[in-house]
């Protein structure tokens, strides 16, 4: 059974990568053609928003050009609630796929190997997802997958993919809510943003290393 579910969620991840990057489908998932749809459905467009990014993330679909479509159809304020909620649902979502589809394939095929990894995965997953989702670079669909055939539990990663997706959220929303007007202090000031939520772990990583080497020489 476990190879059966394994199988069909390696077919679900194939499926979607070839259509998105090998026929029109990809081609016609625009921000333009996204938004006309959303806006089509009137009072219910922010419920529609909510549905298409709850179920993109299962689909590999990247979720940036989503939330830039937020930004155009909602504002930067209501854009960014909108994507928080659809975002962890869409995470969660696919997060729950790989674990009933995929965990105990890989736990088998492993076997003991996953035993330190999955310690550590479930004792700190809330630190180790918080900090992949404040910073924009790692990819979200990936990370989804991969937690969930990890050994973290389910509510750490609800809470920290909620929690830690909020500014890169922003800022992204803010950069569609502004981008037909680049020289708009929302724009400069979104991708101010942006720009340092990619660099803080370096300037925190230079800042420690500063501080430890001063804690040294003290010593």
């Amino acid at each position: 059974m476990k190879n059966i579910k394994f199988i069909i969620l390696l077919f679900l991840i194939i499926t979607a990568v070839i259509l998105l990057r090998f026929t029109d489908v990809g081609a016609k998932l625009t921000p333009d053609a996204i938004r006309a749809f959303v806006l089509s459905f009137g009072a219910f467009s922010p419920l529609i928003y909510i549905a298409i990014y709850s179920i993109a993330p299962v689909f590999m679909i990247p979720g940036t050009f989503i939330s830039f479509v937020a930004g155009v159809a909602f504002g930067g304020f209501y854009g960014t609630v909108y994507t928080v909620i659809g975002a962890t649902f869409g995470a969660s979502a696919a997060f729950l796929t790989a674990r009933h589809l995929g965990r105990e394939f890989i736990k088998g095929l492993l076997k003991g190997r996953l035993k330190i990894f999955d310690e550590g995965a479930e004792r700190h997953g809330f630190k180790a997802v918080l900090f992949v989702r404040l910073i924009p670079l790692f990819p979200f669909n990936i990370v989804n997958y991969g937690a969930g055939l990890s050994k973290i539990k389910f509510k750490d990663f609800f809470l920290a993919t909620l929690i830690g997706i909020i500014p890169g959220t922003f800022a992204y929303v803010n950069l569609g809510n502004s981008i037909m007007d680049i020289r708009s202090w929302r724009f400069v000031l979104a991708l101010a943003f942006l720009i340092l939520l990619i660099i803080a772990p370096l300037l925190y990583k230079r800042f420690k290393g500063s501080a430890s080497a001063v804690n040294a020489k003290k010593a």
